[in-house]
């Protein structure tokens, strides 16, 4: 009866595997950065990609995983290695990198033995910092959807509040003859006339037109409306700061 051959171990297989030609090719056309490490972090093969973003153009093989994805001289204390094995799902890590002033997602893939041990791993990189600007963009639109929706019950609000101040003040301005008396009242239909104004323009902003036909825009009236508008928050402020804003229309 033949012997059976003995069963080659895993890390070898991973070895070979990870150098094999039409794989290498392969991983060489991925933009993914991809690096194969043995269980001590040690880099056994890498693609192309890798060796250019991470490896400054030359192969990062033989050097530890830390050193080249994170720049750092000791194992990661956050490596999605140890969380991926204990759940048995790929736990995907983002960080931000100092060195090239971007996000990276990795991802570590263990290669385990029929016996449940850790053979090796793999190691995979991206660059997330585009899909990452694109979703705060995201998020920052629905703020601003949000923002419209507050901005107009705020308006409508404070718009019943003024018609309210103004017809008291119309009432009492036709009732009264003392000039000084007057004069106060004005002042108060002035601020109270800014303040509706100030509302109509809360209410422009907020207000969505999905039924109205494309028309001329008044630029100069936009630009004053916004600055106005905004007024509180890039004058206000800055002064408060030392900082002088005089925008030229």
């Amino acid at each position: 009866m033949p012997k059976s051959k003995p069963k080659r171990e895993n890390s070898q297989a991973v070895r070979n595997a990870s150098s094999g030609p039409a794989l290498q090719t392969v991983f060489d056309n991925l933009t993914d950065f991809i690096a194969f490490c043995t269980p001590d972090f040690e880099i056994l093969t890498s693609n192309r990609s890798a060796d250019v973003i991470l490896g400054g153009g030359r192969s990062i093989v033989g050097s530890r995983c830390y050193e080249m994805f994170r720049g750092r001289d000791k194992p990661c204390s956050d490596c999605p290695l140890p969380a991926t094995i204990e759940s048995g799902t790929v736990i995907p890590l983002d960080t931000y990198d100092e060195r090239f002033g971007e996000h990276f997602e990795e991802r570590a893939h263990p290669v385990m033995n029929e016996k449940g041990k850790l053979e090796g791993f793999v190691l995979v990189g991206r660059n997330i910092s585009e899909s990452r600007e694109l979703e705060d963009q995201h998020t920052q639109a629905k703020k601003l959807a949000a923002l419209g929706q507050i901005a107009s019950g705020v308006a409508h609000d404070f718009n019943n509040v003024l018609t309210g101040v103004l017809g008291r003040v119309q009432l009492m301005k036709r009732q009264s003859t003392d000039p000084r008396v007057l004069e106060n009242l004005q002042m108060i239909e002035t601020a109270a006339l800014d303040g509706a104004s100030t509302v109509r323009r809360m209410q422009d902003f907020a207000r969505e037109r999905t039924d109205e036909e494309f028309a001329s825009v008044d630029l100069k009236g936009l630009i004053e409306n916004v600055v106005a508008l905004t007024r509180p928050r890039w004058k206000d402020d800055a002064e408060t700061r030392g900082v002088l804003i005089e925008p030229v229309l």
